[in-house]
């Protein structure tokens, strides 16, 4: 429990007596200050084993378990970590809002409208229901109550049957079934709140006029509760009632939303609402926390536990608020009483505990009583900075700021000391004993800066004063300064005395100094704290620069922060029973013992860090601050140490690496403040570290263990912890690994020598593959080379006839050299065929061009190459061969000039034919119909069957003639060379349609410019073999033909609408009625450099397009060379 004093105040009086009230936790004003004391704070998240940091439900069992449910599953503590616990196996962890304790150790936890009952080793279902679960309470007996929206069931023994509630339960607003610390179970319902004991139910909160929606009940073990109410607005706040008077609505507490709630077994409440806002009623008084603890924000649930502390759930972890301690009391005033700055404390023979503060003498007796000294026979105290009790049972007091001389009590009287009785002092800083219990005054001047009015010390013995002045130059005998503050005799007799200008010390008549020419000379060497500990050394404090130790040669040490100090500002220090060395600071409290440092601050418990006077005991410290009062240590207060869980340790050849974790009681320990040593293999152990691993170096083979030991502040080291290591030797070393390299080594030999004979046989493989391709490299007329761009080589072959030159070997040349072989008709074409392949990263290229030999005339050559890119899709080598196709370029050329011969041959005969038939055969047919026609007119009625005849004769012959006119015009239409192309396609179109029935559609415009016979005769006879393919082949019902003509090219295009072309039938060479094919088509057009397409027209049927350079009509018949 934490100790509030409250004084009653008292006039100025010789001695003033106030009654101390003690004020438990419990009190508002308490539990508020004490939020913002940190140490009382744990905090637990997924470090600690938590499943999640978000937490719902907090729980504790009656044999002390404590749970909490997470958003990812339910974790149980025990008192150092968390341990999870698996719910529903083969799924991932449920969230757990909704919990009840169960008999001694067991718990109730809702999973998917499913309630589970298990302990720390596991759960298994309990009962399943189809409908979510508002809320589960046990009752007496075993029983188990289960809300489901507006049914009520109970479950016991493994049956479930349904409950006849007092009324129709609420099914929205909250849990609306509670089990509250009383032991009372309270229902929700539509005509307001029962409470239950299991066998009966009672009305307390009638719903007036409408339903109440309740979002929590709670209640403490007297029966004393709340009802937060959200809904209707008239009811909205929190209802109050004790054990013996009936709900009321709160005159304060009228928001709405509250996010949680719960009763202290003492009485206190706490309400957390939705808006962070924290209230806490305590005897019937509500106050709020201005400004929460940051623990507080986003809490979902507040528990109390059993001894008052206090569990709060939340979204960033899981809080505990330490609310009862034995460890810490406090003694403290209101704010801004000088009473609470603490200048000495001391305990009298009667176990009194006297306090020196800026304004007067406070008293606390072993009963309880407080009593304060003001004025002592006549003069106002105020400051009192000495109090001690001398081996004659007097107590005197004195003050280095306030009063001159000293007051000394005998038990019955005070009585003053001064000048008059040899204590020239004006002011008495401190009152130190020596070992005989002689009362040693150290005395200050008014003006510090006056060296040569300090007083020095004075010794009371035999009821006279002797003064040790200071020495009067730097070789004459006495203190280093006569402003002295602290004093101190060794176990050895020696007399210690801390000076404004230094540390002197008297032994066997002879002294000695430390000053600015000795030992501090980059320190200040005003020394105002002395101490001698069990083991007679002398430790000092020259306010900033740490603490200071005397070491056997004389010599000054000085401890800082670097070496674990909390502050190198010292105010006080004392060594205790143990050898242990406490020291005040003005950062907080140190504590050294045995090469350990303790730190306490307000993180372990301090209400301030300037801290000024120290009083270590055996069972309490007192600790006196600078405005805050005394903070007292209990000793004796059982401090737990750390658990340690060792992580598996990590082992290389002969080093290790060993990690651990550490985990306070109750987190009651920060982890940067445990510390820990180690030893292995049973040796010595290490100095106490702060890091939580350990690295090990040149391990000896073999099994180690290593132990691992922590400590808190003044708490014993815990259980050691241990990590085996085995060190396994060198592979060098090991048996398998030697039989194993004896083996590799014989297998080695063999492969070796297997491996030098393959060799050879390679060798001599490439040796004759490279001869071979060194001969046909030679031997062959092309040109090969190799381009690497990486290494800026280019190797080429030489070609045994030099037909064709080599490429430039120099590599920044190769490109340009090659391009000016190129004839300058195809060299713009070949640059801008090599840069697109090298833009579409294509990997192969080849071309054909015209090329300048050796013997400077002109050949063809085809260009093959084989490109490869690096990472960044740059060229990074280039394989190629150039092969002179002049000859074959020849032979083609020849081939189409005779084949272009021969179709001029056959075209020059078609026309004489057709002209034969049309001008000799189809005249001789007319001359024979007109004398038919004539001796038709000449037969007579008698002679009818011949007349008939003569008709049928007739009309055989007009067949004849157009059959005649047909072929004719097939053969070279007139129309051709007399009317054109666009006469002759008309005429051809308009007989194909009478002949068909397949509509043919001549789009105009037709060329302008005169085309040479030969185009014209070229167009004719495709557009004539089209037409015959679409009337055999198609099925269309319409063909459209169309003409687009510029300066350089002509195209024609002809589509129909028919079945479309299949993919073999392009490849056919001739239709069977002997006209042209494809492959007779594309031959034509060669002759004139054009080209065939044939392809698909939109929604279906075929287009062929004809494509004729223009550029090409007076060169068409050129003979070659």
């Amino acid at each position: 429990m934490i100790i509030w004093h409250r004084t009653l105040s008292s006039p100025r009086l010789a001695v003033s007596v106030g009654l101390a009230l003690v004020l438990s936790v419990s009190s508002s004003v308490a539990q508020h200050e004490a939020f913002y004391q940190s140490w009382r704070w744990a905090k637990f998240a997924v470090a600690h084993g938590l499943p999640s940091n978000q937490v719902f439900a907090v729980a504790e069992t009656p044999a002390r378990t404590i749970w909490a449910g997470t958003q990812k599953g339910l974790a149980w503590f025990d008192n150092y970590q968390w341990h999870t616990v698996e719910i529903k196996k083969d799924r991932e962890a449920p969230s757990v809002m909704l919990m009840e304790t169960y008999g001694g150790d067991s718990l109730l936890v809702v999973v998917d409208s499913a309630v589970y009952l298990g302990t720390t080793k596991g759960f298994h279902l309990l009962v399943p229901f189809d409908e979510k679960i508002q809320s589960l309470v046990p009752v007496p007996g075993g029983a188990i109550y289960i809300l489901t929206g507006q049914t009520l069931w109970m479950y016991n023994q493994g049956r479930l049957h349904r409950l006849r509630a007092p009324a129709q339960p609420m099914q929205s607003g909250g849990k609306n079934l509670w089990k509250t610390s009383s032991g009372s179970i309270w229902l929700n319902t539509v005509r307001g709140l029962y409470r239950g004991n299991g066998k009966s139910w009672t009305r307390v909160l009638p719903a007036s006029p409408t339903a109440c929606f309740i979002t929590t009940v709670v209640e403490d073990g007297s029966g004393n509760g709340l009802a937060a109410v959200d809904q209707p607005s008239e009811a909205t706040g929190v209802w109050e009632w004790t054990r013996n008077s009936k709900p009321s609505k709160s005159s304060t507490e009228r928001s709405r939303f509250p996010q949680t709630m719960d009763a202290s077994p003492a009485g206190t409440v706490i309400v957390v609402y939705q808006s962070g806002d924290v209230r806490i009623r305590h005897r019937g008084v509500w106050s709020s926390e201005t400004a929460p603890p940051l623990a507080f924000s986003s809490t979902h649930v507040v528990k109390y536990r059993d001894n008052g502390d206090l569990w709060l759930g939340t979204d960033e972890g899981l809080f505990l608020f330490k609310s009862f301690t034995s460890r810490w009391a406090y003694w403290r005033h209101p704010f801004a009483d000088l009473r609470n700055y603490s200048h000495e404390i001391s305990r009298i023979s009667d176990g009194s505990i006297w306090m020196g503060t800026l304004r007067g003498i406070e008293i606390h007796r072993p009963n309880g009583r407080v009593e304060y000294i003001e004025e002592i026979l006549g003069t106002t105290l105020g400051t009192v900075t000495g109090i001690v009790e001398d081996g004659q049972h007097n107590i005197w007091v004195s003050s280095g700021a306030s009063f001159e001389g000293a007051f000394q009590w005998n038990g019955k009287r005070w009585k003053h000391f001064g000048p008059a009785v040899g204590l020239t002092a004006e002011r008495i800083h401190k009152i130190r004993l020596d070992r005989k219990g002689r009362p040693w005054f150290l005395g200050l001047g008014i003006d510090y800066r006056d060296p040569v009015h300090q007083p020095g010390a004075f010794v009371y013995e035999h009821g006279t004063f002797k003064n040790w002045p200071a020495r009067r130059d730097s070789v004459s005998p006495g203190l280093v300064s006569g402003r002295v503050y602290s004093f101190a005799e060794g176990r050895d007799g020696a007399y210690w005395f801390g000076t404004l200008h230094g540390l002197s010390r008297w032994q066997g008549e002879r002294w000695t100094h430390w000053d600015t020419r000795r030992g501090f000379a980059d320190q200040n060497p005003r020394v105002f704290a002395l101490a001698v500990d069990s083991n007679g050394s002398v430790w000092f404090s020259n306010e900033g620069s740490g603490l200071g130790l005397v070491s056997k040669s004389d010599s000054l040490r000085f401890y800082t922060t670097d070496d674990g100090l909390v502050n190198n500002i010292i105010w006080d220090l004392k060594a205790d029973e143990s050898g242990g060395l406490w020291i005040a600071t003005r950062g907080g409290l140190s504590y050294y013992a045995n090469g350990l440092w303790s730190n306490v601050t307000l993180r372990n418990g301090l209400n301030s860090l300037s801290l000024w006077d120290i009083l270590p005991l055996k069972d309490k410290v007192y600790i006196g601050t600078r405005g805050s009062g005394v903070n007292i240590l209990n000793r004796s207060d059982e401090m737990h140490p750390p658990f340690l869980l060792m992580d598996p340790p990590t082992v290389q050849e002969s080093r290790a690496l060993v990690r651990w974790r550490a985990f306070s009681y109750f987190g009651e320990m920060e982890p940067e403040d445990i510390r820990y040593r180690h030893r292995l293999d049973d040796g010595a152990w290490s100095d106490w570290q702060k890091e939580a691993e350990l690295s090990l170096n040149e391990l000896p083979v073999g099994n180690h263990e290593v132990e691992i030991q922590a400590r808190g502040a003044f708490g014993a080291p815990s259980e050691p912890a241990k990590a085996h290591l085995l060190v396994e030797p060198p592979l060098y070393r090991r048996p398998e690994v030697i039989i194993a390299l004896s083996f590799l080594a014989v297998t080695i030999a063999f492969l070796s020598g297997a491996n030098w004979r393959r060799e050879r046989k390679h060798k001599r493989q490439l040796e004759q593959s490279d001869e071979r391709f060194r001969l046909i490299a030679s031997s062959t007329t092309d040109v090969i080379y190799d381009w690497n761009f990486t290494t800026k080589a280019v190797w080429s072959n030489e070609p045994n006839r030099l037909y064709t030159s080599t490429p430039s070997l120099i590599p920044d040349d190769a490109f340009n050299t090659w391009l000016d072989h190129v004839s300058e008709e195809d060299r713009d074409r070949i640059r801008t065929s090599y840069h697109s392949i090298i833009s579409r990263k294509s990997p192969e290229w080849h071309e054909e061009y015209r090329y300048r030999r050796t013997d400077g005339t002109y050949g063809h050559l085809l260009h093959r190459v084989l490109i490869f890119y690096d990472d960044n899709g740059n060229p990074a080598r280039i394989i190629g061969s150039g092969m002179d196709i002049s000859e074959r370029k020849d032979a083609e050329e020849l081939s189409r000039y005779l084949s272009r011969r021969i179709l001029e041959a056959q075209e020059g005969e078609r026309r004489r034919v057709s002209r034969e038939l049309h001008d000799s055969v189809n005249q001789i047919l007319a001359s024979v119909k007109f004398r038919i026609e004539s001796l038709e007119e000449q037969l007579t009625g008698r002679s009818l069957r011949f007349k008939r005849e003569a008709g049928k004769t007739k009309q055989l012959l007009n067949k004849v003639m157009n059959e005649v006119r047909r072929i004719s015009r097939n053969l070279r239409p007139a129309e051709l060379d007399d009317l054109g192309l666009a006469s002759a396609v008309r005429s051809l179109a308009e007989e194909f349609t009478e002949r068909t029935g397949i509509d043919v559609t001549l789009l105009a415009p037709w060329p302008k410019s005169s085309l040479s016979p030969e185009i014209t005769e070229t167009l004719y006879r495709i557009i004539q073999e089209a037409l015959m393919n679409v009337e055999k082949h198609s099925s269309a019902t319409r063909v459209i033909i169309s003409f687009t003509a510029s300066d350089e090219n002509l195209v024609c295009s002809i589509s129909d609408n028919g079945r479309g072309m299949q993919p073999d039938d392009r490849g056919k060479s001739r239709s069977k009625s002997g006209g042209l094919g494809i492959v007779d088509i594309r031959e034509r057009l060669s002759f004139l450099k054009g080209w065939l397409e044939i392809g698909p027209r939109g929604k279906g049927g075929t287009t062929l397009t004809v494509h004729i350079p223009l550029g090409h009509q007076s060169s068409s018949t050129t003979t070659p060379s």
